[in-house]
Order: C-alpha cells, then structure tokens, then sequence
C-alpha cells in the first residue's frame, strides 16, 4: 500500500512540474526580456531548461546533438542546434527557473513523502564549501581570483552554502557568492527557511551567541561545535573535572545591530556545554540549546552532533557525482544556472529514490540477510541523465520512471558498518570545464 501511495505522490511532483513547464506564467518569470522566447525556435523554453537538467560529461557539443537525436528517435548525433545557439538561448533564461523547480519538490517532499526525524523533529545543517569556476575575464569582474599555497596560480573561486537536511538528504536552500564571502554571510540567507521546532547543527566556524539567540527566537534548537581555544566556557569545561555544565552566555555590544536586525529583544540565553573525547583522543566541546539532561543525555547529544557529517557527504555528491565544477559557460549568469540546476537535480533524484529505499529496507528487515545493501547514488545519477527527456519531453513519465526504478535496483551497493576514512586535505586537481 506504502509503495504505490508513494509511487503515485513522486509521480503527482513530475506532472507538476512538466505542467509548470509548459506554462507561460513560469515561463514570463523566469525569462531576460519580454521578448525572451517569443519566436519559433528548436531550443525553446522547455527544450533548454530540460537540456541544462542532464547531467553533462562530454562537450556542449556532443551533448546537444545526443539530446536532439533522443527527441528525434534518430540513430545518428546529427547537429541540429549549435553551441553558438545554446549560449543565446541560455542568456535568456533566468537561473530562478530552477530554484523554483527545487522548492517544488522541496515542498513535495515534506508534504508527501514519510521522511526520516529525530525524535520527531526536523534535523538541519548549516555549511559551506570552495568551488572552482572556469577562466574567463567576466567571471573575474564577479569572482575575484584567489591563489592557494606556494607555486599554485589564481583563479576564480566562489563560495557556496547549503541547509541540509542530513537524515533525509535533501537541499533546503543553497546559496553562492564570491570566495572573499564568508560562511557565515552566506549562511545568515538560509534563515527564513528554519522553522520553529527544527534543531540545527553547526560546525566549529559558525558559533557566536548572536546566532544562538536568532535560532531561539525562531523556536530551533541547535548543536554546535566551538572552538576550544575561543570560548572561555570551553577552555574552563577542557581544564575543569566535570563532562558537562549549563551557562548563561551575554551577547557583546558589537553585535546588537545583529539582533535588531532579526527583531530579537533577548540579549542573553541559557546553553549546555559538554566535553567529549573523539576515538583519535581529541576532545572536542559542544554547546546546545537542549538544557533538558534526562531527556537528552550527553551520548545522545553526541550523536546527535555526528548526524552533520551528512552535509559533508552531500557536497562530495554534487562536486564528484554530479560535477559540480563542470560548468556549461564561462559567465556569471551560466554559473548560476548550472549550480542552481544541480541542486535541483540533487533533489529531485533524493525524492525518486526515498521510495525505492524504504522498500529495500522493509525488504531487509523482513529477511534478515548477512549483509545489507544499499541504493549507489553514483549510478542512480547516471541513470538520471536522460530521465527528464522522457519525462518532460517524450510524455512518458510513468514508464520511464518504471525503468528507472528497475535500473538502479539492479546497482545495490553493500553496507559496510564500522569503516571510516581518513579525510583528504591535499588539493584535488582542477575541474574540467565544457
């Protein structure tokens, strides 16, 4: 009952959005120009914004000609549109589209689909990372080049931020803007997307009481991690005899302005501080909002904290599995484009894969196997590629989301409890670009 239920809410989302796609209000928005799209063209509104969801490993090129010959049920990559017509087609598209398409399916999700809490309440993350972009003089103008280490040359760099749902793997809001914005500039967009009762976890670089008291008065709890070197109360717990202690923390006059900003009236807030010793013996400190010690013991809180390393995971997704720094164009408004499409994308393959996933794990609790297995996000990506074509284009959801279905049970991937790696810091090589 569970499986078809669900099956039709992932195909209700898809129908959705193949009619907003088709509609001339969407359309109107996210167009540059009241002429946008106005005459007969091959690529048109609905051709592009399809065309920049699959996920692109050869050249533009090469791409738009496998793209036409799919629509066309040809057997040869016969060039029907140019990359010169791409690049004016794409200049006339807002990179709006596709955040919409994303909250689409965001609030589909939570609406719809039977997605994973902790104690029943929605678990969020906040965090950034570096992402390279290609060489080009317009990207300059907006991203700054930046240079890393001796015998490295600059290049142009952006800085992107996400809130993360890590239970569910899903995208809340994501933001980019130049390397030279902090994580935490970047982060303060993300706030009108927490919720009152979600709890929040934030790495060693975000806390300062100034936010504390902005997720309180949102009604979030949240876990952070401080810098043991920065915060008095977490030099005295390291130094002291006791694991844990509760504080009242004041916030400094420099940041007021902060809170007038965010209409908060409190200046001061009550939190939980706890020392804990990692495997590797490093001790770490956390501060919570979560006062309640019966409710919420120590181990808990812990683990709790270690549910953020999801974020870490969804970037290695998008800069390794969906190419993140691949772009299609080398100007800052095809960089939007491309990011935003690939957040999307990261969605929406969550949301078509929740259900195969729930039906693997009855599956295996029903039989108890040695060993159990997972679906590889890797290869359900791939599989990806060519979906929204048929989908969108070709009319045919339901059945090309039967095949995709079949197609990525057949790529189960085994769990493996326990194995852990050593985090690489060495610099990766540069991206290719299209």
């Amino acid at each position: 009952m569970f499986k078809d239920n669900f099956f039709v809410c992932v195909q209700n989302l898809l129908q959705t959005i193949n009619i907003r796609l088709d509609e001339k209000e969407y359309q109107r928005a996210h167009s540059r120009g009241a002429g946008a799209f106005s005459r007969r063209r091959k690529l048109t509104f609905k051709h592009l914004v399809v065309f920049l969801m699959s996920v692109m490993s050869k050249s533009i090129q090469k791409e738009l000609n496998h793209y036409y010959k799919l629509i066309q049920s040809g057997d040869f990559d016969i060039q029907h549109v140019t990359k010169g017509a791409f690049t004016q087609a794409r200049a006339k598209l807002e990179h709006t589209a596709f955040i919409e398409l994303s909250n689409l399916v965001v609030d589909e999700f939570y609406d719809s689909a039977p997605w994973m809490s902790w104690n029943g309440r929605r678990i969020l993350s906040i965090d950034g990372s570096a992402i390279a972009l290609p060489e080009s003089p317009s990207l300059k103008q907006v991203y700054p080049t930046h240079k890393f280490g001796a015998g490295e040359r600059e290049r142009s760099m952006a800085r992107v931020s996400h809130l993360y749902d890590p239970l569910n793997k899903i995208i809340i809001n994501a933001s980019i803007g130049p390397y030279s914005e902090s994580e935490i500039s970047l982060g303060k967009k993300h706030f009108d997307f927490i919720e009152s009762g979600d709890v929040v976890l934030l790495d060693r670089y975000y806390p300062s009481i100034w936010l504390f008291l902005v997720l309180q008065n949102i009604g979030a709890d949240f876990v952070v991690r401080l810098k043991e070197t920065r915060w008095k109360s977490a030099i005295q717990l390291l130094e002291g005899t006791v694991n844990e202690k509760t504080v009242e923390l004041q916030v400094s006059k420099e940041h007021l302005g902060l809170l007038k900003e965010y209409k908060v009236e409190k200046t001061k807030i009550k939190c939980r501080i706890i020392r804990y010793t990692l495997k590797n013996g490093e001790k770490m400190v956390l501060c919570t909002s979560l006062t309640d010690r019966e409710a919420h013991d120590r181990q808990s809180i812990f683990e709790l904290y270690g549910k953020r390393w999801g974020i870490e995971e969804s970037y290695k997704f998008l800069k390794c599995r969906l190419d993140l720094e691949n772009f299609s164009g080398k100007t800052p408004h095809a960089i939007l484009q491309d990011f935003y499409v690939k957040i999307m994308l990261s969605n929406l393959c969550t949301m078509g894969m929740l259900e195969q996933e729930i039906r693997l794990e009855q599956e295996q609790q029903k039989n108890q196997p040695k060993l159990k297995y997972q679906l590889n996000r890797s290869f359900t990506i791939s599989v990806f590629k060519d979906l929204p074509l048929f989908m969108f284009l070709k009319q045919k959801l339901k059945q090309a989301l039967d095949a995709f279905y079949q197609l990525i049970r057949k790529a189960l991937s085994p769990i493996r409890p326990g194995r852990s790696f050593k985090r690489r810091t060495s610099p990766t090589k540069k991206g290719k670009m299209n």
